[in-house]
């Protein structure tokens, strides 16, 4: 973010906050969803954490569940498809919402102007 916007804005009175909400946050904002959308399919994808850390079935997610089907000589695939399908789904459909967002995001530093 260039200074001179700062700085343009100080001397036109306004604040520190007023200056991120209003000037900086706004120029920010397709950098800012492209993160937090990458985050959200990163931590919903997330298999090896949860795996380390949760003991019981009972508490599992979905990633695990998945993993259920798996066995040492075998894998159940009429346990697996419908687990994969399930986990997929939500992101699916986050990500046809949020779809423009990540486009407007990976070109926002490409236009001039």
């Amino acid at each position: 973010m260039p200074r001179d916007l700062e700085e343009a804005a100080f001397v036109d009175g306004a604040g520190v906050f007023r200056t991120f909400w209003q000037i900086i946050f706004p120029l920010l904002r397709p950098v800012t969803a492209t993160l937090v959308i990458f985050n959200t399919i990163w931590i919903w994808n997330d298999f090896l954490l949860s795996y380390l850390f949760l003991s019981s079935t009972d508490k599992a997610t979905l990633t695990m569940q998945v993993y259920n089907g798996v066995g040492q000589y075998f894998t159940d695939w009429s346990i697996m498809m419908p687990m994969l399908v399930l986990a997929m789904l939500p992101m699916v459909i986050f990500y046809l919402f949020m779809q423009r967002h990540i486009v407007s995001g990976l070109t926002a530093g490409s236009l001039k102007g």
